[in-house]
């Protein structure tokens, strides 16, 4: 068995949930018109993502792409690098919809 391909992007990718994903329960994403099986970033937290919620893809391991929610961005460690890239007022305004998650 081959060990698995994993790359961290430079810049995060914006994407969906579309299927519920919780720490050790992957689930599914929707990114630029396509779905692809997605997991919580080990490092972030331990929140359950619901459907219809927004996440960043920081990354893959094989074809599963690693993911962050919205809301963590906003967060000191991530905003420098994200805010303004990917962000604008409304999408602040999704974001704290999910801040409790």
């Amino acid at each position: 068995m081959r060990p698995p391909t994993r790359e961290m992007f430079l810049r995060g990718i914006p994407a969906t949930v579309i299927k519920q994903i919780a720490v050790f329960a992957p689930g599914r994403i929707r990114s630029q018109g396509r779905d692809y099986p997605a997991r919580l970033h080990e490092l972030i937290c331990h929140a359950t993502l619901q459907m219809g919620q927004p996440v960043l893809i920081i990354g893959r391991e094989n074809i599963t792409m690693i993911v962050i929610p919205m809301h963590c961005i906003l967060w000191e460690q991530y905003l420098t690098d994200y805010f303004g890239l990917f962000l604008n007022d409304s999408d602040v305004q999704q974001i704290q919809r999910y801040e409790n998650f």
